[in-house]
């Protein structure tokens, strides 16, 4: 005999789908497919805006919009470093010396404090960068 009583109430059970288990149970379902359109077209919006501020070396701005993208962006490993890579090879094909390199190039490569500290001394024994006293 089951341990339950007549006055208990049952917890719905809640199933979540992803959008391609939705389109496989009902592939008919116009609300479906323009809840899928428009999901695509976020996406590629973001991805264009993302493209764009890189391709201007707008740094600052692709960091703070990758920000809101991160469920994305998370899903391909190594993306960071190869945009903080990306970013360093511009600077170093634009500028032979940045005089506020650490805030110049936190803002580029969105690191901050010892990480930046370290990627600084990487970069130094790694590559043909210098750290020159400033003379102000």
């Amino acid at each position: 005999m089951a341990n339950s009583t007549p006055n208990q109430k049952q917890q719905p059970v809640t199933m979540s789908y992803t959008v391609e288990q939705l389109v496989i149970i009902n592939p008919y379902n116009p609300n479906i497919l323009l809840d899928l359109g428009n999901y695509v077209n976020e996406q590629f919006k973001a991805l264009i805006v993302l493209s764009h501020y890189l391709e201007t070396a707008r740094f600052s701005q692709f960091w703070n919009e990758a920000a809101k993208s991160r469920h994305m962006l998370d899903a391909v490993p190594g993306f960071e470093q190869e945009i903080q890579a990306y970013a360093i090879h511009v600077l170093s094909l634009t500028y032979q010396r940045i005089r506020d390199f650490e805030n110049c190039s936190c803002r580029a490569i969105n690191i901050e404090g010892l990480s930046l500290d370290k990627f600084i001394d990487h970069h130094v024994s790694n590559s043909d960068w210098a750290i020159e006293n400033s003379q102000d």
